[in-house]
């Protein structure tokens, strides 16, 4: 009898790890699915993969943690062009002024990341789209518009590079959400 309650328990034990075993590896394929739809599949799976939750996400929990990732990266720009904007020299008016406009247009394209998790938890996955490119992406795409509209300030090489992760991850972004109707 003792012998019978050992074996199925040890059977339940082996189906259960086995679940989880096929439930994992299903998943890293979905990981890799949605990742292979965006432009840059490798930093796509080292954001979602920096998340421990994503062994179990599924699609939408993939896209809000990409979504993570994003807002990370603007926090980080954010962080940079005011930090530069309120060490900067009062002399230095031009280059002073275009950090404080980009810090305040960040702000504003950082603060949009969680009406974008909103929108994709309520499937809203059109509106998503919509508010990464015109909550997100426009508005820090304003911070390089001015630095290119004056030329002679020199944008700072932090702020460009920043600029650019941001450009890519919301390019991720707009590759998983295009995995969904609606």
């Amino acid at each position: 009898m003792a012998s019978n309650s050992s074996f199925l328990l040890i059977l339940s034990l082996l189906t259960f790890s086995y679940k989880a075993f096929l439930l994992v590896e299903s998943n890293d394929t979905l990981i890799h699915n949605l990742c292979n739809k965006t432009p840059e599949p490798v930093i796509c799976l080292q954001c979602l993969h920096s998340d421990p939750t994503s062994k179990t996400a599924d699609a939408k929990g993939l896209a809000v943690i990409a979504i993570n990732c994003g807002e990370f990266d603007t926090t980080i720009l954010f962080n940079d062009s005011f930090n530069l904007y309120e060490n900067t020299s009062d002399t230095d008016q031009p280059l002073k002024t275009m950090l404080e406009q980009c810090s305040e247009n960040i702000v504003q394209a950082r603060d949009s990341y969680h009406g974008l998790v909103v929108a994709v938890q309520d499937d809203a996955f059109d509106v998503a789209k919509a508010s990464v490119n015109n909550d997100i992406i426009a508005y820090v795409q304003i911070c390089t518009d001015q630095f290119n509209k004056y030329p002679t300030v020199p944008q700072p090489p932090r702020i460009l590079a920043g600029i650019e992760i941001v450009n890519v991850d919301c390019q991720i972004i707009l590759g998983i959400l295009s995995s969904f109707v609606g």
